[in-house]
């Protein structure tokens, strides 16, 4: 029987302990009571470790279950984007992917009705990382494209990245969606990339705006 003792063991214990734990969950695979206890405990905790294993959880033994739960799940794991450490961050953005396309407009929503800018960068980078996009690409861009002019320079270096990592310029762009949506977008992002190249913030705005340029002199090249 999966207990939230049971998930805190999976945490936090070591060696045969931890095993046992661990294979007593695996064991409960599929298991609609078990998934229930494994939502609940990561609605209530405040530990990051047990949120990590319930999400872990979530995606590899109940990925099944999710979709259909999404209504009461998704606000559970908007919760987990902010103000928890990365790994927690990371399980969550997976598991609204497996949730299914019900997280599109949900995170979407947040996007727009975010507290404040750490929830709408958390919000938006997720939406960037859904596995679902495609399904309402364009409406997706559309919002990534206003981002872009957003008041706060942290939302518009995100959906600088977030468009960016969704382009046909990144070897592993989703070929259902269309490239060619992405052109009107381009002139935009580089307005972005210059700006926080002048800000002198990272590596990341030069090399999109290297890679920007340079599908631009290809694309000219073809032409002539």
């Amino acid at each position: 029987m999966i207990t939230p003792d049971l998930l805190f063991q999976i945490a936090h214990a070591n060696g045969e302990e931890r095993a046992h734990a661990l294979a007593a969950l695996q064991a409960e695979a599929g298991n609609p009571a078990a998934y229930a206890v494994v939502m609940e405990t990561l609605a209530r905790t405040t530990d990051d470790r047990v949120a990590f294993f319930c999400l872990d959880a979530l995606i590899k033994q109940f990925p099944a279950l999710l979709p259909a739960d999404a209504p009461r799940l998704v606000p559970v794991l908007l919760g987990q984007l902010v103000g928890h450490d990365h790994p927690v961050t990371d399980r969550a953005i997976w598991a609204l992917s497996v949730t299914g396309p019900a997280t599109v407009p949900a995170l979407r929503t947040a996007i727009e009705q975010a507290p404040g800018t750490d929830h709408r960068v958390a919000y938006l980078f997720a939406l960037g990382k859904n596995k679902h996009v495609h399904a309402q690409a364009a409406v997706v861009l559309s919002l990534f494209a206003g981002l872009l002019a957003d008041a706060q320079a942290p939302v518009r270096y995100w959906a600088m990245v977030a468009l960016m990592d969704m382009s046909p310029l990144r070897p592993w762009f989703d070929a259902r969606l269309n490239a060619q949506d992405f052109e009107p977008l381009y002139p935009r992002i580089m307005r972005v990339a210059e700006e926080f190249i002048q800000n002198g913030q990272d590596d990341f705005a030069g090399r999109y705006h290297e890679l920007i340029t340079q599908h631009w002199t290809q694309t000219e090249e073809s032409r002539l």
